[in-house]
């Protein structure tokens, strides 16, 4: 994985942008799963299937498109007698939202080996965009934690260029001119695993100094 690869520091990088810069390289990648992608997937897993129409598109938003989260979940719902064949079709014996809940033990491990990566000041910034939301605000967070704005943004950056965690959606300006950027978390899986880790005093702190450094 790319971010391993550049946390490692290894000679595949630059090995890479010199084949680039010469025109014999090129990078493929792929892009993530869309409900119409997962449909197409538990038709071809589980023919003859009677899944509720929902389905699809709750486990797509649950697992961000991710294809190796979406196999998982499946698989896993399948080991456990959750998705069950009865004759010649397959069923969901849950409800969707109860499905789409259980998370299997492989994803839940790759989610906190990611997160173990991160320094301690790096936790801190996702920590408090993920009590902010799926996106959330440099400039917001940087004023609710008392931290240098240009800090954070450098910091933000490695976030999403390095460890794939973020993604930058856009920049823009608030009312008093203070210039923003507006990241997502690339799944929602991992800003669930921020947010969760936390002790709820310390949530209910980051809430409200994200309310007061907003309504400023």
């Amino acid at each position: 994985r790319r971010d391993e690869l550049l946390l490692a520091d290894h000679p595949f990088v630059p090995v890479q942008r010199d084949l680039q810069g010469r025109g014999l390289c090129r990078e493929l990648s792929p892009s993530l799963l869309g409900q119409e992608h997962v449909r197409e997937y538990l038709d071809l897993t589980f023919p003859g299937n009677d899944f509720p129409a929902d389905l699809a598109a709750t486990v797509s938003v649950r697992t961000g498109g991710n294809p190796l989260f979406m196999a998982d979940l499946f698989r896993y719902l399948r080991d456990r007698g959750v998705i069950t064949r009865r004759g010649d079709r397959w069923a969901l014996g849950a409800s969707v939202d109860e499905a789409a809940r259980e998370m299997p033990e492989s994803v839940r491990g790759l989610i906190l080996r990611k997160l173990d990566q991160l320094t301690e000041e790096d936790r801190r910034l996702l920590a408090a965009g993920s009590v902010q939301g799926a996106e959330f605000e440099s400039a917001v967070i940087a004023r609710a934690l008392g931290e240098d704005l240009a800090f954070v943004e450098e910091r933000l950056q490695e976030l999403e260029q390095v460890h794939g965690l973020i993604r930058l959606l856009r920049e823009y300006e608030f009312a008093d001119r203070t210039v923003s950027r507006r990241y997502a978390f690339v799944h929602a899986l991992y800003q669930d695993a921020l947010e969760s880790g936390q002790t709820p005093a310390r949530r209910a702190g980051l809430s409200r100094a994200l309310a007061d450094a907003l309504m400023e």
